[in-house]
């Protein structure tokens, strides 16, 4: 979770980003010089650990076992020297360790080359095979080792504070949910609120392949084979905690990075991934949808977003959905369920039609940012009736919309049109205002029914809502 603009003095400046693992967060972190930052005002010897970290973080996003490192030249650099020495400096031959009865006190070296090649050898499979994403966030005990290590004994090597960034005690600053970040007094409730405090998300599906991609034992593991560890993994966190001493920070669905165990946002804007495209392309977004759903997106954000650069250090020879069966699919469902409602997301795979999703659609009312408009996507239903005291307004869909509301009603319910007065449109963004509702149904949830129960005749009385098309 660090910062990417920091100033205390203007905090309608500041950017603080929450960095939900494997959201493509991290090219956004490289282009405000995160690194360049926490390392200003450091001693020497916390500057050369955040060095190192930096260093060790760009090469885990290419490779799960990075071979070709600086630690491993220095070990053949050491190994290769240390046998140079030995076979061609008698001095330092293992028969040169005989007793010598001239000098029965002389020093041999023989044994400290061979120690050098032990030590390189170990060094080069420690960093190789070990310290790494795969082996340290897979291995519980690994994990608390590195955290205890670094932070304790170490003295915080590694980890910066005040930009919020780097490996310590408390585990992986930068993958901190912001809960954990209030909890732990590293952030006050009141400054994120001021600072323009945002999150990246992503299809849960698409996510848990990029975490595959991220955390998998090499070519050999299958992503079969991963889902169902990652699954049983997932059981642990519902009987444990979020902390990262207990649960691997990549293992928590998105919703824990956004929201408080109540289930209260408490950041308060969030962006899809799937959005970025449209949202950031020259001129402004042209969809009526996306300009609806982040209307209230604050300039400085969206120029932050602008500037991102989109890479992909990790391609794959096919996509995602390919990769998934019926089983995996519902074992994601289940580890990710929040985060479909939470978010908006498909619980089906558009190019995998023939998997079928555990439960529909189910979208609730969710809090896109500070303020008290809500938004919800409904593009993957065909109608939805809004309902107050004194209006009541039904929507066909043809293509993606959404509706924005402000103010006390509530959705009475999703169903197929089956009359002929139901009004067929590309679209609706409605403003209703009216006094408080009586409906049953709370102001901030989405009650659904039947997507085959009987649509209403009445006609829709359109003299009270503005609509148009998206």
């Amino acid at each position: 979770m660090p910062w990417l603009v920091k100033d205390e003095k203007n905090p309608e400046k500041e950017l603080l980003f929450v960095h939900v693992p494997r959201c493509g967060g991290t090219s956004l972190i490289k282009h405000f010089e995160v690194e360049k930052n926490s390392r200003r005002h450091r001693n020497c010897y916390h500057w050369c650990g955040l060095v190192y970290f930096f260093y060790r973080y760009r090469l885990l996003e290419k490779n799960n076992f990075p071979w070709r490192s600086w630690e491993n030249l220095l070990s053949l650099t050491t190994f290769t020297i240390a046998w140079i020495v030995y076979f061609t400096t008698p001095d330092w031959a293992i028969d040169a360790c005989e007793d010598d009865p001239e000098n029965p006190n002389r020093w041999c070296p023989a044994p400290l080359s061979v120690s050098f090649w032990v030590t390189s050898i170990f060094f080069s499979f420690l960093s190789t095979f070990i310290m790494n994403a795969c082996v340290m966030g897979r291995s519980d005990h690994l994990r608390r080792f590195e955290m205890w290590f670094f932070g304790k004994i170490l003295c915080e090597l590694s980890v910066t504070y005040d930009w919020l960034h780097g490996l310590g005690s408390d585990g992986y600053m930068m993958h901190y949910t912001a809960e954990k970040m209030i909890k732990h007094g590293y952030i006050t409730q009141e400054r994120m609120n001021s600072a323009n405090t945002f999150a990246i998300v992503r299809n849960p599906y698409s996510r848990m392949f990029s975490i595959f991609k991220y955390n998998r034992y090499g070519s050999l593991e299958s992503f079969d084979h991963f889902v169902r560890e990652w699954y049983v993994r997932w059981k642990k966190y519902k009987r444990t905690s979020s902390e990262e001493w207990d649960t691997y920070c990549h293992v928590l669905p998105m919703k824990a990075f956004t929201h408080d165990e109540s289930g209260k946002q408490i950041v308060p804007f969030i962006i899809r991934q799937e959005d970025l495209k449209e949202l950031t392309k020259k001129g402004g977004a042209t969809d009526k949808n996306i300009q609806t759903r982040y209307s209230t997106l604050p300039s400085i954000v969206l120029d932050a977003l602008r500037g991102m650069p989109h890479a992909n250090g990790r391609k794959t020879s096919k996509h995602w959905s390919a990769y998934y069966t019926q089983e995996l699919m519902d074992l994601v469902y289940e580890m990710f369920q929040p985060d479909f409602e939470e978010f908006s997301y498909s619980t089906s795979i558009e190019k995998r039609p023939e998997l079928k999703p555990k439960d529909s659609f189910r979208p609730k009312f969710h809090e896109f940012n500070a303020s008290s408009r809500r938004l919800v996507d409904i593009s993957l239903y065909d109608q939805v009736s809004l309902s107050t005291d004194n209006v009541k307004v039904e929507v066909t869909k043809t293509e993606m919309y959404c509706i924005e509301i402000e103010g006390e009603k509530s959705v009475e319910g999703i169903q197929q049109p089956t009359s002929d007065n139901v009004a067929k449109t590309d679209g609706v963004a409605a403003n209703v205002d009216t006094g408080p509702s009586e409906s049953k149904v709370e102001p901030n949830e989405l009650a659904l029914t039947d997507r085959n129960q009987e649509s209403s005749n009445d006609t829709p009385n359109t003299s009270d809502i503005e609509t148009g098309t998206s």
